[in-house]
């Protein structure tokens, strides 16, 4: 390795020493790749240490002093100089930094210094006639406070639904065959007309929320009696792990034309290898095409 013929003490920042590398590297006509390959360091943080910003390199200063030393070598300079001018101008940073943080505190503490004294808040004095009438506003509000606490509690329970009281059966009333009241004045009922005493289909529609969506997973919130998903794989093929309410349920690779259904109680998790080729369909809405890479779509349901 030659030695290096400059004035180690003329280079006071990073920026300098970036640039006095890169000169270096151009006048023996050496590129960056070649660095690259000679010392497997990705050029984005070689042209980092030639521009001076030594921040954009991961790792802190045991990672920044490797590079340049890597670096010195690849281009034929003796990377233990290298490593001085650098250590210097650490150095010099550190004592900066500490000399204007001790004027920065000798400056707030003049000010301080230098700051008058407020004058004291005089005291307020309250008269009695004025003691007399907070205490007075004081008693009325006690007093609508009252009013409106007994309103509101008559207001409820007048509220609530009365007992329905049912007419005495009239003895002139004449009885059917089977011994029940034979009521003329109301006609059967029909039998196609609807009866209110049969249940009611429940056609409340899911409320499907996505609550986490990450490189590494997919969570889905969802307000129903139970959670339903189908997978559909319209080409391609793709692998499939499904756990449901925390026991495994199946594994295995699913073809185009495939479509798969499964319905949990509480929760539903299945990987997906490849999810492009997923069409999926949660509680009866269609999601389309899933994006991205391999990951876990997780379905938990809400009370």
């Amino acid at each position: 390795m030659s030695k290096l013929s400059y004035n180690e003490h003329d280079i006071k920042t990073t920026e300098q020493l970036g640039e006095y590398l890169k000169k270096l590297r151009e006048q023996k006509n050496i590129s960056l790749e070649e660095v690259q390959k000679n010392t497997n360091i990705q050029i984005r943080y070689l042209a980092a240490l030639e521009s001076g910003d030594f921040s954009a390199i991961p790792g802190g200063q045991v990672y920044i002093k490797g590079f340049l030393k890597n670096y010195a070598r690849s281009i034929g300079i003796d990377d233990k100089e290298i490593l001085e001018i650098y250590k210097s101008i650490i150095e010099s940073e550190r004592k900066e930094a500490e000399e204007k943080a001790k004027e920065d505190e000798s400056g707030a503490d003049s000010e301080e210094l230098q700051t008058p004294l407020r004058p004291p808040i005089p005291k307020i004095h309250v008269e009695p006639k004025a003691r007399h009438r907070k205490g007075l506003v004081i008693i009325a509000i006690i007093v609508v406070i009252g009013a409106l606490l007994v309103f509101k509690m008559s207001g409820l329970q007048e509220s609530k639904p009365k007992e329905e009281i049912k007419p005495p059966v009239s003895q002139n009333t004449p009885l059917n065959e089977n011994g029940s009241e034979n009521n003329t004045n109301n006609p059967p009922l029909n039998e196609n007309e609807n009866n209110d005493n049969e249940p009611v289909e429940n056609s409340k529609e899911a409320v499907i929320e996505l609550v986490e969506d990450l490189p590494t997973q997919t969570v889905y919130d969802i307000q129903d009696e139970y959670i339903e998903v189908t997978i559909n794989i319209p080409e391609g093929r793709c692998w499939i792990s499904v756990s449901k309410d925390g026991s495994a349920e199946f594994e295995g690779i699913l073809n185009a034309g495939d479509t798969r259904t499964w319905r949990a109680d509480q929760s539903l998790k299945i990987k997906i290898g490849n999810p492009p080729v997923v069409n999926l369909t949660i509680n009866g809405k269609d999601f389309g095409r899933l994006k991205g890479q391999t990951r876990n779509f997780i379905f938990n349901r809400r009370a």
